[in-house]
């Protein structure tokens, strides 16, 4: 799986893979255990999107939440996403991929919430930090039909954001589904 994920940043990156990619699993998190991830929700998007592959005739649909929340200690930004998919998609989505999330804004506190909606969590997570790319897998565990992921979250010491990030989906068989003008940290 580890090696999948490299290679598809490697692959999908605009610039060559390098040695900075960094791959770990996830355990999930909860404001109990971490309470400096509490803070106010300053945005929190509904962003509803569609694929159809033509040669295999099949449509996957559904809705990106994305949302941004500042936390009451430090006063920084974490940026969170959630994939719902609708109940007749007919392909099942294992990867999302966030750009947009340079160094040194990003950082390694990135994980997902089990205090929250959905009902399928990402296995890991693989950092490019040179292209500013997250990719949180599924692979195994993939998001289904009439299903929803939990919030996965990109911890950052950003005080502001925009909305010129990218947000991409993988379902197994096809090309990646942009999303774009998705919440991204701004120095």
């Amino acid at each position: 799986m580890t090696g999948l994920l490299l290679l598809l940043v490697s692959i999908l990156s605009p610039t060559p893979a390098l040695a900075q990619i960094k791959t770990w699993n996830l355990g999930g998190t909860t404001v109990e255990r971490r309470p400096e991830l509490a803070g106010t929700v300053v945005e929190d998007t509904i962003r509803t999107w569609s694929w159809y592959e033509p040669r295999e005739r099949i449509t996957v649909n559904g809705t990106l939440q994305d949302r941004v929340v500042r936390r009451q200690k430090s006063g920084t930004l974490d940026f969170y996403s959630r994939i719902m998919l609708e109940p007749q998609s007919a392909k099942t989505i294992w990867l999302l991929r966030r750009e947009g999330f340079r160094s040194p804004l990003a950082k390694q506190d990135v994980d997902y919430r089990i205090d929250g909606l959905g009902d399928t969590s990402p296995i890991s997570v693989a950092r490019d930090e040179t292209a500013g790319v997250y990719e949180f897998s599924w692979a195994g565990r993939n998001i289904v039909g009439g299903k929803s992921s939990n919030f996965v979250f990109i911890g950052t010491t950003a005080t502001i954001y925009d909305r010129t990030g990218t947000t991409n989906l993988f379902a197994f068989s096809g090309s990646p589904i942009p999303i774009p003008n998705t919440y991204r940290p701004v120095s």
